[in-house]
């Protein structure tokens, strides 16, 4: 019965999120050509991937589930126009390696991104956040105040968790209880 239930609930979020992109405007000037080369930096014990373009003052993108820096594909060369503009594949996702633990903790994403930033010399660094990268950007900038020169927050998680758990709507609610399951989580993906 689990199963079945596992299923439909499944199936309700695959429907809701398919109407939900077909019930959107397109923008005209969005391309899915992703015309960046990956560069590889190693931080502890994975080599992260990131692409850049630009000069001048660096803007760090960190992408949120499921996504990976194909996200601000569009945006870097806007941003880059004035800046430094760094997309990250956050650990274990896009072209960056997966950890070989199982630690995967707001902790350990946070030392792995103030690892990468370090480990490029960045500095004044403009951070644009969203999703559960915002959880890992904001750590990072409430750390390390002094080398922040701003925050763009996107969908950002920006309040303790429990208030920003009922500030969710029931399908938003559902799709994270589901995912607190690997095996379920895993099959979804």
């Amino acid at each position: 019965m689990t199963n079945k239930i596992n299923l439909l609930l499944g199936l309700l979020v695959l429907l809701v999120f398919t109407t939900m992109g077909i019930a959107q405007k397109s923008e005209k000037d969005i391309s899915d050509a992703f015309s960046h080369t990956y560069q590889f930096q190693k931080v502890d014990d994975i080599k992260l991937a990131y692409y850049e373009q630009g000069n001048g003052g660096p803007v760090l993108f960190l992408h949120g589930i499921p996504d990976n820096s194909y996200l601000w594909r569009n945006v870097v060369p806007i941003v880059a126009k004035n800046n430094r503009a760094i997309a990250l594949d956050l650990a274990g996702y896009g072209q960056s390696d997966i950890p070989n633990h199982t630690d995967y903790s707001i902790e350990r994403h946070h030392q792995y991104i103030k690892g990468f930033i370090d480990s490029l010399h960045l500095k004044n660094v403009t951070l644009v956040v969203t999703d559960i990268g915002s959880l890992y950007g904001l750590k990072y900038a409430i750390e390390n105040e002094p080398n922040i020169k701003g925050i763009v927050l996107i969908e950002a998680m920006y309040m303790p968790a429990k208030e920003w758990h009922k500030s969710l709507k029931m399908m938003q609610k559902m799709m994270f209880g589901m995912m607190q399951n690997e095996k379920r989580a895993y099959n979804l993906l």
